[in-house]
This record gives structure tokens, sequence and C-alpha cells, in this order.
């Protein structure tokens, strides 16, 4: 969806966040979204 939509990935890092939790496989960057974030580009 990034790929085609270059405002979407342009504004990927305030809509997704990267967080970082820790694993068995060590610390992995996880994408987290909030409602919030997710819909607020969508005004109906």
């Amino acid at each position: 969806m990034k790929a085609r939509d270059e405002p979407l990935n342009e504004n990927w890092g305030t809509i997704c966040t990267p967080l970082e939790t820790s694993t068995k496989g060590g610390i992995q960057m996880i994408n987290c979204v909030s409602t919030k974030g997710a819909f607020g580009e969508f005004r109906i």
C-alpha cells in the first residue's frame, strides 16, 4: 500500500510509529498505530 500511495509513504512514521519491544529473539521494532493515527486522515 505504501508503495502505491506516495503521501501515505511520506507520512508513515506519523501514522504507524515503530516502537522497540523485547522478544525472545532480542529487541524488535514493531509498527504500532493508534485509532487517532489510523483514522485521523479520513474525514467523514
